[in-house]
């Protein structure tokens, strides 16, 4: 099995995009979201969005999600590419198996500003 699963470009699409990577219900759990940028925190606070709504609609800084394999020589290569493009890198959570009986994926979001599933 390849090391790298899955990856989603989140910009035009919000934190929640993921879950269309990958079939037969696979919970998506982001339990260690980074800290908003100010400008989704501004675009909060004018609009008066709910912070749920935030998350679904917009990326809130996380770009890219990177589903792979759980092991040191992955998140070395991580590491190095995210260096080599001088980005930042995050460890957002981890994925399961969700249910037998679901067929579509689900995201679970836990950041500071609330708890979520879609």
């Amino acid at each position: 099995m390849p090391m790298l699963h899955g990856i989603s470009m989140n910009t035009g699409g919000g934190a929640t995009k993921i879950k269309n990577v990958g079939k037969g219900g696979i919970l998506y759990v982001k339990n260690r979201m980074p800290l908003m940028p100010p400008l989704f925190r501004l675009i909060q606070s004018v609009s008066q969005e709910e912070w749920q709504n935030m998350y679904q609609n917009f990326n809130c800084g996380v770009g890219i999600d990177v589903v792979g394999e759980d092991s040191p020589r992955f998140d070395a290569a991580m590491k190095r590419a995210a260096f080599l493009c001088n980005l930042d890198l995050y460890r957002l959570g981890h994925c399961e198996k969700f249910s037998r009986k679901r067929k579509d994926n689900v995201v679970r979001i836990s950041s500071s500003y609330g708890e979520w599933q879609y």
